[in-house]
């Protein structure tokens, strides 16, 4: 029996609180709920209670000195902003004095543009599990873990509807609401190995492709692909950009850019021969001046103007640290972010300056394959060994996860939907952050050390308080340090009271732990010393000071002062004998309210001294109640 109310306490007293579930719905649809039924409120007739003192003749626990600020502080790493440990260089750059070519797009090889086309078939839905924090997670993000879905992903696309799309090794995804579904060759693609997509301007999908160009209309249910057979150079295609909406760039390997206007009905071919470095491209950009920018695999960076009919070379000849370009991003008008190997130049056109942001500053990245610049500013670097947030403003960074975490993923690709929330793409899955939420995760075994850990609450100085099966954790307010208190049998349930004091308890039959922060003190209060049982725990602290304790094992309740530490144990005629007590509220007139494991409610008048229950013989639908909680409005809300 006595293991049966642990384990009932703790489902319910602590899950029913108020908690962030680790289990966080990412944009679910709405749920429908039919309206609420409304039945009369009636109390059973009311009978008296009394209290019986039962400190009285009993001694008080002797303090015990403990000075919190004194216990050893352990340094807390919760992957916070960390300054740079060197500055980021800095060097002149003159982007005008760029060796440069003649360029023309109207002079550029062309033909005219063929499609195949073909019927979509209906997706596959797949029931995706919503993403959670893993229990051996590092980190705050959540992950979507499911063997169906564990495929390397290669670029993520918001459309214009707010929902999300995937490009994988292993077909399309399509996640809308809390659905997601599925199109590979069953549903007529021609390839499954997908590494780019963008939409049109009329909510088309292009799909950049092991086989060429897909162009995927939803609405229509129509495919139109494009390969060799019908004009592009080569088949394996690494990069789209919408250049306008008559245009589209196509980048490939060893193919140079193929340039597709649907409105002429043509297809152009830029390759090495008319002056761009190589034929072995690997991203593309448009900047807000309208230069588009080509990083490719060996031959640095060639910037095109197209007002001015010229393509710039920036390579490591120029000024580059590495030929080999992984990634573009603007993140200002004129800063253009290039990524190479281990380094990222950032090129300031408005300045005339290139920085060089390297590992030295204490950035774990190599490859960076991805950006994004969030609402405060900083920019998300997504590499091959992690993700970090940078603030060059501030000098400084942080880790939000190294590729270590999560078996050597490496993080490809970055898109914020509609309801802020992150979507990252990494070489394994997908992870999700919320970019307004400010979610810290503490982990049991890194940050705290413990086998389990139980109920969590902030003092009045700012600490956070962390029972756990070992003692209590104290987490600074600033979450750069702990201490710990080791109490044996471990503190499950922790509560402060209106004076400041730590009132703790545990599910080893340990008694009461008061702490006293003025005193510096700690009492551990027992039978002995008046109380009903060793298993108890603090629920409520009412407006005279007293705290309500619930005694599972016997059913009993007490109040405990904070002051003088006076117990009182209530009487009632009614037993609770196999039905403890398990949540308490006090409204505005000073009665309290019980709910119960099997006896309804109970509703004292602590005025007059008497008590009412509602229960099943009075219209409620189960005498089994857990937590009770007041709104504003001053209605009660109970679960069952």
């Amino acid at each position: 029996m006595r293991h049966n109310y642990i384990i009932l306490f703790l489902f319910l007293f602590l899950f029913s609180c108020d908690r962030i579930s680790q289990n966080i719905n990412s944009d679910a649809a709405d749920n429908e709920y039919l309206p609420p039924s409304t039945t009369p409120l009636k109390f059973t007739s009311p009978k008296p209670f009394t209290w019986l003192n039962s400190s009285a003749n009993k001694s008080m626990p002797d303090p015990v000195f403990i000075d919190i600020e004194r216990l050893p502080k352990e340094p807390l790493d919760l992957l916070d902003f960390k300054p740079f440990k060197t500055p980021v260089t800095q060097k002149d750059f003159d982007f005008e004095t760029l060796p440069s070519d003649y360029f023309d797009i109207d002079t550029l090889p062309e033909e005219k543009l063929k499609y195949s086309l073909s019927a979509l078939g209906n997706p596959t839905v797949i029931n995706t599990p919503l993403p959670e924090i893993k229990d051996s997670a590092q980190t705050n993000i959540l992950v979507i873990d499911d063997l169906e879905f564990s495929s390397a992903i290669n670029d993520l696309l918001i459309d214009d509807q707010g929902d999300t799309w995937i490009a994988t090794n292993d077909g399309l995804y399509h996640f809308a609401g809390d659905k997601c579904y599925q199109y590979g060759t069953d549903q007529g693609l021609k390839a499954i190995l997908i590494r780019k997509i963008i939409q049109d301007e009329k909510g088309r999908l292009w799909l950049g492709t092991s086989m060429g160009i897909i162009i995927l209309d939803t609405k229509s249910g129509l495919i139109k692909s494009i390969t060799q057979d019908e004009g592009l150079v080569q088949n394996d295609v690494t990069s789209i950009l919408i250049v306008d909406k008559d245009e589209v760039w196509v980048g490939s390997y060893d193919g140079g850019i193929d340039i597709i206007n649907e409105t002429n009905t043509s297809i152009k071919h830029l390759t090495y021969r008319q002056k761009i470095s190589e034929n072995y491209i690997l991203n593309m950009m448009k900047d807000s001046k309208g230069l588009i920018w080509v990083g490719t695999a060996s031959g640095g960076v060639d910037i095109i103007d197209m007002n001015k009919n010229l393509v710039r070379h920036c390579k490591y000849s120029t000024g580059l640290n590495d030929n080999t370009v992984y990634g573009l991003f603007e993140s200002e008008p004129g800063v253009i972010w290039i990524s190479s190997g281990e380094f990222v130049n950032i090129m300031d056109l408005n300045q005339s300056k290139m920085s060089l942001l390297n590992t030295d500053p204490g950035i774990n990245m190599a490859y960076v394959n991805a950006y994004y610049k969030d609402i405060k500013g900083y920019i998300w670097l997504a590499s091959n060994k992690g993700l970090s947030i940078v603030d060059l403003k501030n000098s400084r960074y942080k880790t939000i996860i190294s590729s270590n975490d999560l078996l050597n993923k490496r993080f490809i690709c970055i898109k914020k939907n509609k309801n802020n929330k992150i979507w990252i793409g990494t070489s394994e899955g997908l992870n999700i952050v919320d970019e307004i939420q400010k979610l810290t995760y503490i982990n049991r075994k890194k940050d705290i050390s413990s086998d389990q850990f139980y109920q969590q609450i902030e003092d009045e100085t700012g600490n956070i308080w962390v029972g756990t099966d070992k003692g209590v954790s104290i987490i600074s307010p600033d979450l750069k340090s702990k201490r710990f208190l080791e109490i044996f049998g471990g503190i499950a349930f922790i509560f402060e009271d209106s004076s400041g004091k730590i009132w703790m308890s545990g599910y080893a039959s340990q008694g009461l732990f008061i702490y006293d922060k003025k005193m510096k003190t700690l009492r551990n209060f027992n039978i002995t010393h008046g109380l009903a049982d060793n298993l108890l725990f603090p629920a409520i602290e009412d407006k005279s000071g007293n705290i309500w304790c619930t005694f599972p094992e016997n059913a009993g309740i007490m109040t405990i002062h904070l002051d003088d530490f006076k117990m009182q144990t209530l009487n009632l005629k009614t037993s609770l004998s196999g039905t403890p007590a398990f949540g308490f509220i006090e409204k505005e007139n000073g009665d309290i309210w019980m709910s119960t494991a099997g006896k309804g409610i109970i509703c004292l008048d602590t005025k007059a001294g008497v008590y009412r229950e509602i229960n099943d013989t009075t219209g409620l639908k189960t005498k089994f109640v857990s937590q009770l909680k007041s709104d504003k409005n001053n209605k009660i809300w109970f679960g069952s």
